[in-house]
């Protein structure tokens, strides 16, 4: 099953998806393709070799990338983020980044689909597309962090419905019922939605100024707040708009301007919510928020590894790390950190220098 995102920002177009790792079945493992792996200080090489790079990465193959990637590890990963360089073909379906969910069988009340993938023990892996493809003078300020914050979200949301006495609705949603509807007022969450300030006449108008994070809503479907922290909120229903639909693209990523709409208001609580999916499990006391995140870099068989590529890795862990902070309200972190396997190559040389078949 496959979620798609689109995005447009400064009139450019690029799309996200939310897939499920049980849609692409890895084959038995002496089927497996031939991959060279080895580790870099916080950084894990992957090499598709033959024809896996030859005929460029598909889902499947991205399942391996990863299955390899954290095999006879013994620290366990949360997520696997897969990043590499413009020479690596890809077969995404026009996708510029993705979440595949691998195992949320434990997670309760957001609505989302269930799926176990026993043979790889993480919660998702992420595609980051190629290091440079986050240009910010061509795609604008900011954008990286924003899609790998969107991605990283998308472990937990948005997918429910809510019933506030007619009925499960699914109003809240827009682009494949995976993201907040453009008409739900958000605090320009990177779940979508658009932070609308009520005119009190029977308009609202975006607030773009408003700051980026995930609203309390988000927080809660992510297990790091409480029922009771969670703000009411509201959406507008019958919108008078001939451009905008709930699967829109939210203001704060697409325009310079603000954009005024009619329509009427609905407020709603978290318990609307739970009236259809029952409380969030595990619990705030219970649920992490501290996330180990597994970074691999993925090059061709006989690509050359520098300081530049694997410090421009570097720089986007930061970058990501920062972020992910900012948006939760400092509530939740990410961490980067490989544990040492006895695999890692000493420090780079300054001059371009090929990463070994396999060190382990």
């Amino acid at each position: 099953m496959m979620l798609a995102l689109l995005v447009l920002t400064n009139a450019l177009a690029f799309e996200c998806q939310k897939l499920y790792a049980d849609d692409y079945p890895l084959p038995p493992p002496s089927y497996i393709a031939d991959y060279a792996v080895v580790d870099l200080p916080d950084v894990v090489v992957v090499r598709p070799m033959g024809a896996v790079f030859e005929n460029g990465v598909t889902y499947n193959a991205f399942r391996e990338i990863v299955s390899v990637a954290i095999r006879g590890r013994s620290k366990t990963y949360d997520h696997v983020i897969v990043v590499h360089t413009e020479s690596l073909p890809t077969h995404f379906a026009g996708a510029a980044a993705f979440n595949m969910a691998y195992n949320n069988i434990h997670m309760r009340g957001t609505g989302e689909r269930k799926v176990i993938t026993p043979e790889d023990d993480i919660t998702a892996a992420l595609w980051m597309n190629y290091l440079d493809y986050w240009d910010e003078e061509y795609w604008g300020d900011g954008l990286a962090d924003w899609v790998f914050t969107h991605e990283m979200g998308h472990t937990w949301l948005a997918f429910p419905e809510f019933d506030n006495g007619s009925g499960p609705s699914t109003d809240l949603l827009g682009r494949q019922l995976a993201h907040w509807s453009y008409f739900v007022n958000t605090p320009n969450s990177p779940m979508e939605g658009n932070s609308w300030i009520d005119n009190q006449d029977g308009t609202f108008t975006t607030d773009m100024m408003a700051p980026r994070a995930f609203s309390t809503l988000d927080l809660y479907m992510m297990g790091l707040v409480t029922a009771s922290d969670v703000e009411p909120f509201f959406y507008i229903n019958n919108p008078d708009t001939d451009d905008l639909n709930a699967a829109s693209s939210p203001e704060h990523r697409t325009r310079e301007q603000d954009v005024t709409v009619s329509g009427t208001r609905v407020d709603l609580t978290v318990d609307d919510i739970i009236a259809v999916h029952g409380e969030r499990q595990p619990t705030p006391a219970e649920s992490q928020r501290y996330f180990s995140l597994l970074t691999v870099l993925v090059l061709g068989p006989t690509e050359l590894v520098d300081n530049g590529v694997v410090g421009k890795v570097y720089g986007r862990q930061e970058q990501w790390s920062n972020a992910w902070s900012e948006y939760s309200g400092g509530v939740s972190l990410v961490d980067f950190t490989i544990g040492d396997e006895g695999w890692s190559l000493p420090p780079l040389p300054d001059e371009p220098a090929l990463v070994p078949k396999d060190a382990r």
